[in-house]
């Protein structure tokens, strides 16, 4: 955590892994880092304390170890521990970020080589991403 005003290095912790996708929760309580392996790992922000670790990989087949997160977003304010994670499994997860417990898993899109960030509308009630071939996905 760097500090502007005293352009300083105030705390940091080291993941292990790539750092590939960050975001803070809604009242800035929680810092997430998502990883090159495919956890997240769930920080206090103020102390960078390890809170929890989500572990956004397959159970079995060709992306067990897991792949790149590409994007963490909150679900919505009505419900501040929910996150949505995309990665480069193809998937989307809906995660606690108090349990570590993945919620709901997404498939349809192709995400395997780029940065791609699912995005929840407003009202919760859609979900839509980009893909890789060009195509435009929506859940309901």
């Amino acid at each position: 955590m760097w500090s502007l005003p005293k352009s300083k290095v105030l705390t940091w912790v080291n993941t292990g892994n790539y750092i590939t996708a960050l975001t803070f929760s809604p009242l800035s309580s929680k810092l997430i880092a998502g990883l090159i392996n495919g956890q997240c790992l769930v920080y206090s922000s103020e102390k960078l304390d390890h809170v929890q670790t989500i572990d956004a990989t397959n159970n079995s087949g060709y992306y067990k170890k897991g792949t790149k997160v590409t994007s963490i977003e909150f679900f919505s304010p009505q419900l501040p521990n929910i996150i949505t994670i995309t990665s480069n499994d193809s998937r989307i997860r809906f995660a606690n970020i108090s349990t570590g417990v993945i919620l709901l898993k997404v498939k349809g899109h192709k995400n395997e080589k780029c940065m791609i960030r699912g995005s929840v509308s407003e009202d919760g009630k859609q979900l839509i991403c980009a893909s890789d071939d060009g195509t435009v996905y929506l859940w309901s």
